[in-house]
């Protein structure tokens, strides 16, 4: 009986640890919202870069093997485009719909699944 009162708390615990560091692996970090205006077309796909990244270099094979085209603003040719849109962090995937607002916003490399779904979802078919 003076076991369970030590087990159950344990077992509890072990379990919110768990389901924490799992929650945790499938999180994408956040970006704040930022404005593509006159950036690419409506709807597409937007990418910020940097030449020297190679997560950049890895988000650009994801996009080509999805079969999706894409406007890179890359920073060394562009990057007053990065403070007037608020980039803080590169490879940053930018899906834009038909009325120009962001539908979504990947930090990060985004996985070919996940390129395809956000541009099925804004109505860009792949080439």
């Amino acid at each position: 009986m003076d076991v369970w009162r030590f087990v159950i708390p344990v077992l509890v615990i072990g379990a919110a640890v768990i389901a924490a560091v799992v929650a945790n692996r499938y999180r994408t970090p956040m970006h704040p919202e930022i404005d593509v205006t006159g950036l690419g077309d409506r709807p597409g796909i937007v990418l910020f870069s940097s030449v020297d990244c190679s997560n950049c270099k890895a988000t650009i094979a994801n996009l080509k093997e999805a079969g999706l085209l894409y406007r890179e603003v890359t920073h060394e040719l562009e990057g007053q485009r990065f403070e007037e849109q608020g980039v803080i962090a590169v490879p940053l995937t930018v899906f834009v719909t038909e009325d120009g607002s962001t539908s979504a916003i990947l930090p990060g490399v985004p996985k070919v699944r996940t390129l395809k779904s956000e541009a099925r979802r804004i109505g860009v078919t792949p080439t």
